[in-house]
């Protein structure tokens, strides 16, 4: 799951025995990706991670991007 540093850091630290760095990165892309394990792991701290995931992806996009991206949905 894609995230800023910051926060991917805070995720495994609240959840130690369910996430950790992403195991598909590269070195220097491993702050920002989360391996996720989803056994008992709670639906709606998923469903917020998967927003935020795309929040950080969509506004990394140039805005002229964004802006198609976001009319395509619909929003």
């Amino acid at each position: 799951m894609k995230c800023t540093a910051d926060t991917a850091q805070f995720y495994r630290m609240v959840y130690p025995d369910k996430i950790m760095e992403g195991y598909h990165c590269s070195k220097v892309q491993k702050p920002y990706w989360n391996t996720i394990y989803l056994d008992d792991f709670p639906e709606k701290e998923l469903y917020n991670m998967i927003d935020f995931a795309y929040d950080t992806v969509l506004y990394g996009f140039s805005k002229k991007v964004q802006k198609q991206i976001l009319e395509e949905a619909g929003k």
